[in-house]
């Protein structure tokens, strides 16, 4: 779920509309506080209780073994979208119950890596029933998937019979067709095989600020046949997770249509993706605030980020370089909403970078800004050129860094530093290069996808201890026909500065001094934003200034905010260069009423809090 938002034309009093929108064809997060309120009220971790899972052995001195296996269907991809089902995988390591007929337990198991397995139950005629869940709760997976917040009912496949020998059951398999187990228990795999991966690469991490990985947290899933998850928020077809709850929703299909419908039961991209959300939710940290997003465009670093790193865990996982979302399926109509390659740009992004998933840089250090380069970047930080992970057909000079990645992600002098604040790709640059002990050459690879080695072009840390001279920032605008003055059109990279400053708590008297040296004189505004803050957000402003300037270059122009008693904490100043119409009555210089603003040539700048000019440092 995302949170779009429309911003102010011209310099007027700030208006803010907020519309829910949901970009379904990349997946979504929102931040940690949000509340997911269903049909019934219900947040996504209330409702009943579940069933307690079965996890505790009984011995029976005169027992038999009751033996078997638990296999699912899934749909195959093929040329247009979702196919017919493949041959049936194994269930493993899932919640194995046995009961009489009355329903009361008389033992628990748990299926092993091939979909087996094997159970004592008391020998006799009655008749008994063997059911394996789609839940585990054990040393490979922690993750139950349930079929709505309401009811918290589990999957199950089930097969009955009598406890007079000794037996080997008839395999148990969950369909893709009909009523669809099938997708449940492929849902409970993906998760399954994230667990694993993160066992195969960090299980033994290697570093000394890195825990070895065991198992991840309990997670909750929420899927069910034919019913579409964004219900629950009003929204069109969708999945998702909810940050600070451990829950995700998997689109299931829309109003029962399940056959020409979106679904994702069976696109392990997208379930791995949201499944990405989580573990960087409860592993690790996230400041994203959710939004819409796309490659094709910059958004947010810190929703960068936390999308670019879930389009990347994705494809480590499935050891596959491309991301991949489907609608429908064979039975009906298919097609693949999109397929992004995450190895090598799509050549079609040449001729045209609108198409899904193109990141086509247009600055250098832009990467910071744009979701699929930082994906491609983290692609190429795993993949190596002995295939072993992914394969490494572009020939970058990074190989197999996961572990290395998988430290700074997990350690408190990297993105669990609770010092630091805004994070983004920029904190991991300079986590690797300042802070890791003995870590590798990142330099060529960060190149290639438009990064440059440090935070640099967003929320660069600030205090009032530096030794910095006057109009020490330098800000260069892009002259961008396509920005009309509101912050949803505004350059991030070119036409604003981002800093990050902890302030003590306190008055606080911010001033922005600014001088364009020659040519067009640039407008410069001023903002503060709380730590979760949404750009262009007037409630999570700390305060602003948007005077206009004297379209002057001889004179210095300033814009000031004061606040009587800001509370302490991380908060993001932000220079803005303003393109919009002139709303003032008469003219600034030849700029007169209703006349476009430009950008404006390169403006030198400083800032100054308390009487005392703020300087760029290294982060505490």
């Amino acid at each position: 779920m995302a949170l779009r938002v429309i911003n102010r034309c011209g310099k007027s009093p700030l208006f803010l509309i907020f519309i829910f929108s949901v970009l379904t064809s990349i997946g979504c997060a929102r931040r940690s506080g949000s509340s997911l309120v269903g049909r019934s009220g219900l947040l996504c971790n209330s409702g009943p209780t579940p069933v307690a899972y079965c996890d505790t052995v009984r011995s029976y001195a005169s027992g038999v073994t009751i033996s078997g296996s638990a296999l699912y269907e899934a749909r195959e991809l093929d040329a247009n979208g979702l196919g017919a089902p493949g041959l049936p995988r194994p269930i493993r390591f899932a919640e194995v119950t046995v009961v009489d007929g009355l329903g009361d337990t008389v033992q628990c198991g748990q299926t092993d890596s091939a979909g087996n397995f094997a159970v004592i139950v008391p020998q006799g005629s009655h008749t008994y029933t063997v059911s394996v869940k789609s839940r585990g709760k054990n040393e490979k997976v922690n993750a139950q998937v349930f079929n709505r917040p309401e009811q918290k009912q589990a999957y199950s496949i089930s097969k009955s019979f009598t406890p007079n020998q000794s037996q080997a059951l008839d395999p148990l398999v969950a369909p893709a067709t009909e009523n669809l187990e099938g997708g449940a228990f492929n849902i409970f795999d993906q998760i399954v095989a994230a667990n694993e991966f993160l066992r195969t690469e960090v299980g033994n991490c290697g570093f000394a600020s890195c825990p070895n990985f065991t198992v991840a947290p309990n997670v909750d899933v929420y899927w069910e046949k034919g019913f579409n998850p964004g219900s629950y928020v009003n929204q069109g077809p969708v999945s998702f997770y909810m940050p600070g709850q451990s829950c995700l929703f998997i689109l299931g299909g829309l109003n029962g249509n399940v056959n020409e419908a979106d679904t994702d039961h069976f696109d392990n991209s997208v379930i791995i993706h949201e499944y990405g959300h989580f573990i960087e939710d409860v592993m690790t940290d996230t400041d994203s605030p959710g939004g819409p997003h796309s490659g094709n465009k910059q958004i947010d670093p810190r929703l960068a980020w936390g999308e670019g790193w879930g389009n990347f865990f994705q494809a480590a996982v499935l050891n596959s370089p491309y991301y991949i979302d489907t609608e429908g399926n064979i039975d009906g109509d298919t097609n693949y909403i999109f397929k992004i390659p995450l190895e090598d740009a799509d050549p079609q992004c040449a001729s045209e970078p609108y198409t899904p998933g193109c990141d086509v840089p247009s600055e250098t250090y832009e990467g910071h800004f744009r979701e699929f380069a930082i994906t491609r970047f983290l692609w190429d930080l795993f993949d190596d050129d002995g295939g072993v992970r992914g394969n490494d057909s572009d020939g970058d000079s990074t190989n197999a860094a996961f572990a290395e990645l998988w430290a700074i992600l997990r350690w408190n002098e990297g993105l669990l530093d609770p010092d630091v604040a805004f994070r983004s790709i920029g904190l991991i640059h300079y986590a690797q290069i300042n802070r890791l002990p003995s870590h590798t050459d990142w330099s060529a690879t960060r190149t290639s996808h438009h990064h440059g080695t440090d935070r640099l072009e967003y929320a660069n840390y600030v205090t009032r201890n530096g030794a910095c001279g006057p109009q020490n920032f330098t800000i260069n605008p892009m002259e961008d026909p396509g920005d009309n003055g509101t912050y949803a059109t505004s350059d991030l990279l070119r036409n604003n500065d981002f800093f990050h400053y902890k302030h003590p708590g306190g008055a606080v008297n911010l001033v922005l001094s600014y001088q364009t040296p020659s040519g067009q004189e640039s407008d410069l505004d001023l903002y503060i934003y709380k730590e979760d803050y949404t750009y262009g957000d007037s409630a999570t402003m700390a305060a602003s200034s948007q005077e206009y300037f004297d379209n002057n270059t001889s004179t210095a122009e300033t814009e000031t905010v004061s606040i009587e008693g800001l509370t302490a904490g991380n908060y993001l100043i932000n220079v803005k260069v303003y393109t919009g119409t002139n709303t003032e009555s008469g003219c600034l210089g030849s700029i007169c009423t209703g006349q476009y603003i430009p950008a404006g040539d390169t403006t030198n700048y400083d800032l100054t809090l308390n009487g005392v000019t703020l300087c760029p440092t290294s982060l505490p």
